[in-house]
C-alpha cells in the first residue's frame, strides 16, 4: 500500500482481482513455494536453476543473451571505427 500509495479499499480491491493462487499454480510452468524458510526457498531456486540450466527451456535465454552481447560489441565496434576515422 505504501509503495503505491493505495488505500485499503484500493489494495483489497487489487488483490481480490487476482486469481486464486490455485489457478495460478495450473497455468504455472514452474512453482517456488516462499510460505517456509529462508533457506527452503533458496534450496527450491538452486533446484530450478540446476534444473533450467541443463533443459533447452534455457536455452532461449542464452541465445539471446548471447545475440544481445554480440550486438552490442558489433555496435561499439561499428562506433569506434567511425569515430576514429
Amino acid at each position: 500500500m505504501k509503495r503505491n500509495g493505495l488505500g485499503v479499499a484500493e489494495a483489497e480491491a487489487r488483490i481480490s482481482s487476482q486469481l486464486p493462487l490455485d489457478e495460478k499454480r495450473k497455468w504455472a510452468t514452474h512453482v517456488i513455494d516462499n510460505c517456509g524458510d529462508r533457506e527452503s526457498t533458496r534450496r527450491q531456486v538452486l533446484r530450478l536453476h540446476a534444473q533450467l540450466e541443463d533443459s533447452l527451456h534455457f536455452l532461449w535465454a542464452r541465445l539471446a543473451v548471447g545475440t544481445a552481447v554480440a550486438g552490442l560489441g558489433g555496435l561499439v565496434f561499428l562506433l569506434i571505427r567511425h569515430f576514429i576515422s
